[in-house]
């Protein structure tokens, strides 16, 4: 309770940088965010596409030396379906560490075959969600083994006491153990959290959460797993990631009811920005290619706008649940994209060290 109650004061204070912060601002009606749009304003529909099916359930092959040796873990992976219904292009986005789990995972989805997503009668290329492949033995025993619960404690124990560099060192030899089962890969997650949690180290920190977590955290401690879904969505919150706190509310709200009043603040709190979400109001995020050649955003409405280019850019590749389009940018215009593509990703490609305002408006906002 006092990490959770740490947390949300931190969400307290994080309130003022919602709405001022340089990287993710809500335009109030008395900014200049919020003057009407202009009239000449050409609007950009997509046509509606219904999206591709499998044809038949996918063929997950376990390995058969991660299988002889008690091995346990999962991969997350997004691909690309073809117009005739094959599936190109497999990442592998986020594992339990385990190569020969990935290189099943990536054996499986590339066999899968799709009745292909449709537009105005014609096949079309789309991009799926990302499905996660789950390796289990039905034999193992649930827990860690004693020799990685004893190598834990160790870590624990210097952590607590603030020797963070003897905690790295022994944190980096159980990272060198074979980890072996479900139980093992979320503590070591968990542990690496507890670490960048004490370095400051926000992106590591929410990485390893993620990992600590995945299963909706079978494999941790009920109240480890609550700390950990508050430090994720006040970090989810402060990174402007407003679709993936609205997915970690739904982890929260998925909870047994008598765990919900230790969430009240931040249930609240997404009470909010869900409210400003539906708004007319627009989210302004400030976007550039300075360390990549592309930059990324989940969209939260359906329709959104670029504008403030100081540099070039040159594509818009909008990547949804239910299917894929790439277009030119189309400069002081709102695009608009069909409800029912899903939830959807937009990628900007152009000129290095681009600058620029990604803005998602509502059909009756106001820029």
């Amino acid at each position: 309770m006092k990490h959770l109650r740490m947390t949300l004061l931190l969400l307290s204070a994080l309130t003022t940088l919602y709405f001022f912060s340089n990287n993710m601002v809500y335009a109030q009606a008395s900014d200049t965010n919020s003057s009407p749009v202009k009239s000449d304003l050409l609007d950009v529909k997509i046509d509606e596409i219904s999206y591709a099916k499998r044809k038949d359930d996918l063929s997950l092959s376990y390995p058969s030396v991660a299988a002889r040796n008690g091995q346990e873990g999962w991969v997350q992976v997004s691909y690309i379906i073809e117009p005739d219904g094959t599936v190109s292009n497999p990442i592998i986005e986020d594992s339990s560490g385990l190569k020969a789990f990935e290189s099943a995972a990536l054996e499986a989805i590339q066999k899968a075959t799709f009745t292909p997503a449709m537009q105005n009668g014609q096949a079309i290329q789309q991009c799926d969600s990302t499905i996660q492949f789950e390796f289990k033995l039905n034999n193992q025993k649930p827990g860690a083994t004693k020799k990685f619960a004893r190598h834990y404690r160790k870590v624990r124990k210097h952590l607590e006491s603030g020797d963070l560099l003897k905690a790295k060192e022994l944190l980096d030899k159980l990272d060198a153990m074979p980890v072996w089962n479900m139980y093992e890969n979320a503590r070591l997650a968990l542990l690496k959290s507890f670490y960048y949690k004490s370095m400051n180290d926000e992106v590591n920190l929410l990485k390893y959460l993620y990992h600590a977590t995945n299963s909706d955290g079978k494999y941790i401690k009920r109240d480890t797993y609550h700390w950990a879904l508050s430090n994720i969505y006040g970090l989810e919150i402060s990174n402007g990631d407003f679709h993936k706190a609205l997915k970690t509310i739904k982890r929260i709200q998925s909870l047994d009811p008598k765990y919900q009043q230790q969430f009240a603040n931040i249930i609240t709190h997404s009470n909010n920005l869900k409210e400003h979400i539906a708004s007319e109001y627009p989210i302004v995020k400030a976007g550039d290619l300075a360390t990549k050649d592309f930059w990324s955003h989940t969209l939260v409405r359906n329709s959104f706008a670029i504008s403030n280019v100081q540099g070039r850019l040159d594509k818009v590749d909008i990547r949804c649940k239910g299917m894929r389009n790439q277009m030119k940018v189309i400069l002081d215009s709102i695009i608009k994209v069909p409800s029912s593509w899903g939830t959807c990703q937009v990628y900007l490609y152009g000129e290095d060290n681009t600058t620029f305002n990604f803005v998602e408006v509502s059909p009756t906002s106001k820029l």
